[in-house]
């Protein structure tokens, strides 16, 4: 049973935009982020846990969009930005961050959120130490940044990774339909490319955020029965599907 506190709390919803949406299977594709805009009102109205909306622009540099002056290393965010995403009014809000990538970057791994970018150190200046995490591909973007911020604890104190696994989508070219809205199997795949490690824990949506009003979350299941012991690293491919 883990203790979270909401204000060293953030929300990452990884590369949820219209560009890999069409990968889902047709119905997945108006479900998903309709799912996850909900789950980031509840984190914010709820709990008082931000939001970061994590995208991949091609062309665009890598850059932490602020949208206040009081965000730091981070650059006032253009209002056509957010229309990248392709989300309508389920997209990022204007009081929310925005962090781009960049893709083909010679970062070593472009797919994650925190390679090469403003984000560890902006979250070390804030005092976070948990991490929720939502959005797609489980086997790219979504696994190779949970791989990085595991990894980041030379540079920032127990780094924690919570995972809602009923919040991570896949394209059809990783994944059937049917394996796409089975829980278990995406926990599965971030099992087996991260091994086993007390900094990552899986969780259903509904459930977490009902423990957290106690102050506390569990864990749905501590371990699956298809879960690959020993750590495996993340492969570094480009994140087209």
């Amino acid at each position: 049973m883990a203790i979270i506190s909401p204000v060293r709390a953030v929300h990452l919803a990884i590369d949820v935009q219209a560009e890999f949406l069409r990968y889902l299977d047709p119905e997945r594709q108006k479900e998903f982020p309709h799912s996850v805009r909900q789950f980031a009102n509840e984190l914010r109205e709820q709990h008082g846990i931000p939001t970061i909306w994590v995208a991949m622009v091609p062309g665009q540099g890598i850059v932490l969009y602020r949208p206040t002056a009081s965000i730091p290393d981070g650059e006032p965010r253009e209002p056509e930005l957010v229309e990248k995403f392709g989300l309508g009014a389920i997209g990022p809000r204007t009081d929310e961050i925005i962090l781009v990538k960049s893709r083909g970057s010679s970062i070593e791994s472009a797919d994650s959120a925190f390679a090469g970018t403003a984000l560890i150190k902006y979250l070390k200046e804030l005092g976070i130490s948990d991490i929720i995490v939502t959005g797609m591909n489980t086997h790219g973007c979504v696994a190779d940044s949970i791989a990085d911020a595991i990894q980041s604890n030379a540079l920032h104190d127990a780094l924690q990774c919570h995972v809602m696994t009923d919040l991570l989508a896949a394209s059809r070219t990783k994944a059937s339909a049917e394996e796409d809205r089975d829980l278990t199997w995406h926990e599965g795949v971030l099992r087996k490319i991260l091994g086993a490690t007390p900094l990552v824990h899986y969780y259903i949506s509904g459930e977490f955020l009902r423990s957290l009003k106690a102050g506390f979350v569990s864990p749905k299941r501590q371990i699956l029965p298809h879960e690959q012991p020993g750590a495996v690293k993340p492969s570094r491919r480009g994140s087209s599907p």
